[in-house]
């Protein structure tokens, strides 16, 4: 079931919230540490709260974030139970236009009684807008939280009037003898050729089954192809980010998440077709890294950077959104932290947006230390001096 797009009608407990929750822009800059050739400044100059949470919406993760219209839309997966795949989840999504005032979320589309809905991403391309969402097939009854287990890649679009209906563009897939779940959690890049790569990830959380690679459009999106996979060594690599590099190779960012808390890295010299086999960087990071090129030229990755969190689990692990920058999409150094009055809540899952020269951001964490799953969507702008 889709819904048209929402008319924007703020409520007054809305704005009081929006009001409470933006800061004050900070002061603080943080220069590029010594001993690179790259002085540029970073600013975080304006934090806002998207949607807190209430008892009919009190799980929200993975955002997305896009520009399109002269409007941003942001969309999560989202429910009103505070775990992972709970029944219900949708996803969930708002709308604003100075990215400090935010309309109320409401669903783009929600799950049939046998499915919950994951990874939303959103893209703008061709003067629509698209939306990327893994529809799960599971158990949402289960006691605790329900698994990604097997299902498909979904897509819709928007006209800026109505959103489409949505079409599987990828099935579930074999790894070994499993079908698991096809998804994205980053959105496509556009190659100078025109071809369009989309990273893909093959899951299976319960069987700890993690595979990536991409899917590939030569027709501007009218049909797509799988690339060959990244060689996993039984690791179960996921949330693939990727970019094209100044000289043209395919440079694709994931999470290992046997082997945390590093960033790994993987090379295509052939628009995506083959990948090499991933390695670890030297950057650290305790869930999704995202990575995109900016107006200049140069990249930005977004990520948890905190190198030893004082005791487990994603309260502790998931601080420190950081931003470094890079002139080769392979070199990045980090240039500071955004968002710091979030740390001590897990904050996580950025992805970004640039308009004149300023990055706006989003990400998602928990309302309080002692709430289990993250239940509010936050958002960031910054700017990048030099």
């Amino acid at each position: 079931m889709t819904y048209p797009h929402p008319e924007i009608n703020r409520r007054d407990c809305l704005m009081t919230m929006l009001a409470a929750s933006v800061a004050m822009p900070c002061a603080t800059t943080w220069a590029e540490p010594s001993g690179t050739d790259d002085i540029s400044q970073l600013e975080n100059l304006l934090n806002v709260t998207i949607h807190a949470p209430d008892d009919q919406h009190d799980y929200s993760h993975d955002p997305a974030l896009e520009w399109y219209q002269g409007q941003f839309y942001a969309a999560w997966q989202g429910g009103a139970e505070n775990r992972e795949g709970g029944r219900g989840q949708s996803i969930q999504h708002a709308v604003s236009t100075d990215f400090k005032q935010w309309t109320a979320p409401t669903p783009l589309i929600e799950p049939a009684s046998d499915q919950t809905l994951f990874a939303a991403v959103l893209w703008n391309h061709d003067d629509r807008l698209h939306l990327f969402y893994l529809e799960n097939q599971n158990d949402p009854n289960q006691k605790h939280d329900a698994y990604i287990l097997t299902g498909s890649l979904c897509l819709m679009t928007f006209d800026g009037q109505a959103w489409s209906d949505s079409q599987v563009i990828l099935p579930p897939q074999k790894v070994g003898n499993r079908a698991v779940a096809s998804s994205t959690t980053s959105k496509p890049i556009v190659l100078d050729s025109g071809r369009i790569v989309l990273p893909v990830q093959y899951l299976d959380d319960k069987h700890r089954v993690g595979e990536v690679g991409a899917l590939l459009s030569d027709d501007n999106g009218k049909s797509w192809r799988m690339s060959e996979r990244v060689p996993s060594d039984q690791r179960k690599l996921m949330e693939p980010t990727v970019v094209q590099a100044p000289d043209g190779r395919l440079v694709m960012y994931l999470r290992n998440h046997f082997d945390m808390p590093t960033v790994w890295r993987t090379i295509s010299e052939d628009g995506g077709q083959t990948w090499s086999k991933a390695k670890p960087t030297e950057h650290r990071n305790w869930a999704k890294t995202h990575v995109r090129r900016l107006n200049d030229g140069r990249y930005i990755m977004m990520f948890n950077d905190n190198p030893k969190p004082p005791g487990g689990g994603p309260i502790n692990q998931r601080r420190n959104l950081a931003i470094a920058i890079s002139n080769d999409a392979m070199n990045f150094h980090t240039l500071g932290h955004i968002d710091t009055e979030s740390n001590g809540f897990g904050i996580s899952y950025p992805a970004c947006v640039e308009r004149d020269g300023v990055i706006y951001s989003i990400a998602s964490r928990r309302s309080s230390p002692k709430t289990r799953r993250p239940n509010m969507v936050r958002g960031q702008v910054s700017r990048i001096i030099g």
